[in-house]
């Protein structure tokens, strides 16, 4: 990966030759880098996007994904797309390369007898349904509209549809479960977890005291 100096501005910059996906030869310029491993990085990551190798990492696949949406879309849809990837995907398969990724990498959640009772009731409702349908075919506006006038109805007030994933959490603090498994079944982090929610998990050094004092009496 040949890589140059500019003597008049002291940066590095890459010029190489590469093949787009319609078979044409072109070169590519890229300027104004401070060190000469990162012009040796970014011409790396540039062939691999364009090669499309199933070893490309997630954060490569999802570079590509963003400049192909960025000129398709409206900046709005752009801007959903990117932070549901960013907050929900990225921070589990950012370095991994697609290839690696497996079923196994997929959460499966278990979920209480009652909530398993009213999906079903809900599925009798829908017609037609198949299984490789989505099970909650709804649209960012439609589920709004619906959950505000759930709350009205109910005399709660008014929170956004991702503030029950809050409320999940802070309930599954108050029953006493570690952050680990929080983590695990929500799909964030223990680290994002203790930063967030850190605040709601109970002062329980007196218990290790009076664990610790019990342990030595025994």
């Amino acid at each position: 990966m040949p890589t140059y100096k500019d003597e008049k501005t002291g940066t590095w910059y890459c010029k190489f030759y590469y093949m787009d996906w319609t078979g044409s030869r072109k070169q590519k310029l890229k300027r104004s880098f401070k060190l000469q491993r990162d012009a040796k990085e970014w011409e790396r990551v540039f062939l691999e996007k364009q090669a499309c190798n199933p070893d490309m990492t997630f954060q490569a696949l999802y570079e590509l994904y963003m400049e192909d949406i960025s000129t398709r879309l409206k900046e709005s849809t752009v801007d959903t797309k990117k932070k549901r990837i960013q907050y929900r995907i990225l921070p589990y398969f950012k370095d991994k390369p697609i290839n690696q990724i497996t079923p196994s990498d997929v959460r499966n959640v278990p979920i209480p007898e009652f909530l398993c009772r009213q999906i079903r009731e809900y599925m009798g409702q829908v017609y037609g349904l198949r299984q490789s349908d989505r099970l909650f075919m709804l649209i960012d506006i439609s589920a709004r509209d619906a959950f505000r006038r759930a709350c009205e109805r109910s005399g709660v007030k008014r929170i956004r549809i991702h503030d029950l994933r809050h409320s999940h959490e802070s309930l599954l603090i108050e029953l006493g479960f570690p952050a680990l498994l929080i983590a695990e079944r929500i799909g964030d982090t223990v680290g994002m977890v203790n930063d967030i929610y850190g605040h709601l998990y109970p002062n329980r050094h007196e218990e290790v005291a009076v664990k610790l004092r019990d342990l030595v009496s025994n």
